[in-house]
Parts: C-alpha cells; sequence; structure tokens
C-alpha cells in the first residue's frame, strides 16, 4: 500500500464536502432559480467526475455525495426556515421536506453520483489503456456506447 492510496479516500471526500459547504452558504434553503439551479448541476456533476476520476472506484459513488450530504446539514444547521428546520409529519410539513432536501437532492446529489459513476469509469478505461479512439477501445465501443446512453437517461 502506498501514500496514493492511503490518500485516495481523502481526495474524494475533500471535494464533495468543500462543496456541500459551500452550497450550504451560498444556497441555504436550496436553489430557488433557474441559474442556482443550473449552477448546482454542473458544479455537482464537475465534483462527482473529480472524485470518480481520483478514487478510480465504484465507492466514489457512496462517499462523495454521503460527504457533500453531511457537510452540507451540518453547515445550514443553524438556518431556520420551514424547508431546513427538521422534517415534521404534517402536510405542510412533508412538502416542505420534499420541496427543501427533496429538490436539493436531485439538483445536487443525483449528478455528484453519476459524475462519479463516469469519472470512475473513464479512469480505469484509460488506465487499462483503452485510450478513446485506440485499438483496444474500437471492438467494443458500440456495446458500451449503448449501456452509457441507458444509464444516462
Amino acid at each position: 500500500m502506498t501514500v496514493t492510496d492511503l490518500w485516495r479516500p481523502a481526495m474524494v471526500v475533500v471535494p464533495a464536502a468543500a462543496w456541500g459547504v459551500a452550497a450550504a452558504r451560498w444556497t441555504p434553503r436550496g436553489p430557488l432559480t433557474n441559474a442556482e439551479a443550473l449552477w448546482a448541476i454542473g458544479i455537482s456533476a464537475a465534483v462527482g467526475l473529480a472524485a470518480g476520476w481520483m478514487s478510480r472506484s465504484r465507492w466514489s459513488m457512496l462517499t462523495a455525495p454521503a460527504a457533500f450530504v453531511v457537510a452540507l446539514e451540518v453547515t445550514r444547521m443553524g438556518v431556520r426556515g420551514p424547508s431546513v428546520d427538521a422534517p415534521q409529519l404534517s402536510p405542510f410539513g412533508i412538502i416542505a421536506l420534499v420541496g427543501g432536501r427533496g429538490v436539493h437532492g436531485v439538483l445536487s446529489v443525483l449528478p455528484l453520483v453519476l459524475g462519479a459513476a463516469y469519472g470512475g469509469g473513464l479512469r480505469r478505461r484509460t488506465r487499462r489503456g483503452a485510450v478513446p479512439g485506440g485499438p483496444a477501445f474500437r471492438h467494443r465501443r458500440w456495446p458500451s456506447v449503448v449501456r452509457r446512453a441507458g444509464t444516462g437517461c
């Protein structure tokens, strides 16, 4: 086991946790405008892609979003409001939970998971020497393209 192998989990968790803290400071009640939603999707996908690329493991699909959610919830703990307070079992509480945390999860956690999946897959593929466009890549291109398109949809 080398030093790089020991630091690999931290390289996955730290950027995701930093994005969680930044997202909680930037949009404590979740993305409210179209621009905020698009930025949240783009940054989350980029952080997930980087986490998957750095780890070369499918575990980054679990660890990066978990670090993001923990950092997000801990950072916005002092914020007051129905969509960020503790969930309540009332009709309005359920709507606030889905509208606050649910939308933020779809707009930030889902792209983070997909980015980690694609980043890890790309890193594993290039590490084995199958460079896109190279001879080791051409013979299995169509099945992987169809599979990735299905996963992306």
